[in-house]
C-alpha cells in the first residue's frame, strides 16, 4: 500500500509528513492532514481504517471504491466516492473515495492516478485560501473538474478536424471512427454528470466535518464547471450521433450497404438508426 500524506501549514502549502505521527498529532487537535492512500489489497487498507474507529458501515464503503459515485453526510464525516480521469491521455476512468473527518482527509483509489503529484505542485504554487480540509477538498474536486473539461475541449477539436475531413472527403472518416468520439465522449459524461450530481448534493451538507461557509463562491463555481462540461458534453454527443447519420446517408446513397454494420449504428447512439 502506498501512503503519502501531507500537513496543511498555516503558509497555504502541503508538507510531506509521516502518516502515524500526523495520525497522532490529529488525535489530540494538533493540526490538518490530508492522506492519500492507492496500489492496497483490502486486508491492509482495513487495518488501518481500523485505527480510526470509524462505523462499520462508513469502513465498508471505503473498502468497496469502484461500485458508484455515492455521497454520505453523517455527523462526524463524510464519505464521497467521485468518477475522475485516471491517466495523462484522459481516456481511463476510475473511482476515487474521500472520507472527510474533522482536519482529517483520507483518499483512496485502489489503483494509481496520474495527477496526485501535480494535484501537489498545483496547490503548493496556488496556496490554499482556506486553510482546512474542507478548502483543500474544494481544491481537489476542482482540479478534477477541470480534467473533464479538459477532456471535453479535446473531444471538440478532434471532432473539429473530424469534420473538417468529412466536407473535403465524406470516405475518408469511417464508422469506426465516429465510434471511437462516441465512446470518448461518453467518458466525459460519465465523468461530468456524476460529478455534477455528486457536488449538488456536497455543498448543501451539514456536518462537522466540512465546513464551506468560507467557500460557498468556490462551490458555485465546482458546481457550474461540472455543469457546463456536462452540457457541453451533450451537445457533442449530439453531434457525433449527427455524423454518424449523415456518414450512412451517404454510403446508402452511394449503394454501399453492404459496409454498414447494424451493430455499430446502434452503439452510436444507444439504438438503430432507420431510414
Amino acid at each position: 500500500m502506498k501512503v503519502s500524506c501531507f500537513e496543511l501549514k498555516q503558509t497555504g502549502v502541503l508538507e510531506p509528513v509521516d502518516a502515524e505521527e500526523a495520525a497522532a498529532s490529529w488525535r489530540v487537535g494538533d493540526g490538518a492532514f490530508w492522506v492519500n492512500l492507492d496500489s492496497y489489497q483490502t486486508a491492509d487498507l482495513e487495518a488501518w481504517l481500523d485505527t480510526f474507529d470509524l462505523r462499520p458501515f462508513v469502513t465498508e464503503r471505503c473498502l468497496d471504491i469502484g461500485k458508484a459515485t455515492q455521497m454520505i453526510p453523517l455527523p462526524e464525516y463524510v464519505f464521497l466516492e467521485i468518477t475522475v480521469f485516471s491517466d495523462d491521455e484522459l481516456s481511463s476512468r476510475t473511482n476515487v473515495g474521500m472520507l472527510c473527518l474533522k482536519n482529517f482527509l483520507i483518499t483512496l483509489h485502489p489503483e494509481p492516478i496520474h495527477n496526485i503529484e501535480k494535484i501537489h505542485r498545483s496547490i503548493d504554487e496556488l496556496k490554499l485560501k482556506d486553510i482546512s480540509t474542507s478548502g483543500l477538498l474544494n481544491v481537489l474536486l476542482l482540479i478534477q473538474a477541470n480534467e473533464a473539461a479538459t477532456a471535453a475541449r479535446a473531444v471538440q477539436a478532434s471532432l473539429i478536424a473530424m469534420d473538417e475531413r468529412m466536407d473535403k472527403d465524406p470516405g475518408s472518416v469511417d464508422l469506426d471512427e465516429i465510434l471511437a468520439a462516441k465512446e470518448a465522449v461518453s467518458r466525459v459524461i460519465a465523468v461530468s454528470q456524476e460529478q455534477e450530481e455528486c457536488f449538488k448534493v456536497l455543498a448543501g451538507a451539514e456536518t462537522e466535518a466540512l465546513d464551506f461557509s468560507n467557500l460557498r463562491g468556490s462551490m458555485r463555481l465546482l458546481i457550474s464547471t461540472a455543469g457546463s462540461v456536462n452540457r457541453h458534453a451533450d451537445r457533442l454527443e449530439k453531434r457525433v450521433v449527427g455524423r454518424c447519420q449523415s456518414k450512412i446517408l451517404n454510403t446508402w446513397s452511394g449503394h454501399r450497404t453492404a459496409q454498414i454494420d447494424p451493430e455499430k449504428c446502434r452503439k452510436i447512439n444507444g439504438r438503430e438508426i432507420r431510414f
